[in-house]
């Protein structure tokens, strides 16, 4: 994961970076695929998980606050993000030998007239973190 990520240009200033950008988004995407939804979750995952987030991420200064997973989020390309993303899970489509599945999250409850996310968790989707991140 972290080469298709090294990519992105950090839209940062040096002199103020106390988190490495390819850290900030390695712990947003496992917080993510876990079910965090707001960057206070993303913050409350590295909080919880930090010693094992630890063990193969370089965090010097701790998990970076919900306010500077925002900041920087906010500062990247959406685009050149996306184009990264795509090419990380492609890379584990081919490194795992499987089939992409596309999925329609969004489907209408026959009980209700709202429309309803259909929400998977890490636990029901069993990877190896440390070897996906590699």
């Amino acid at each position: 994961m972290l080469k298709h990520f090294s990519q992105l240009l950090a839209p940062r200033v040096e002199r103020t970076r106390q988190h490495g950008l390819l850290e900030i988004i390695s712990i947003a995407i496992l917080a993510v695929l876990c079910g965090a939804d707001s960057f206070v979750a993303i913050e409350t995952y590295g909080l919880a998980l930090q010693s094992w987030l630890e063990s193969f991420l370089d965090l010097p200064h701790g998990i970076p606050s919900h306010d500077r997973f925002g900041r920087v989020f906010g500062m990247l390309d959406p685009q050149e993000l996306g184009a990264c993303f795509l090419a990380w899970v492609e890379s584990l489509v081919e490194k795992l030998d499987i089939e992409p599945l596309c999925v329609n999250l969004l489907k209408r409850e026959p009980s209700r007239k709202s429309i309803a996310m259909k929400r998977y968790t890490a636990t029901q989707v069993r990877w190896d973190y440390p070897a996906i991140l590699s």
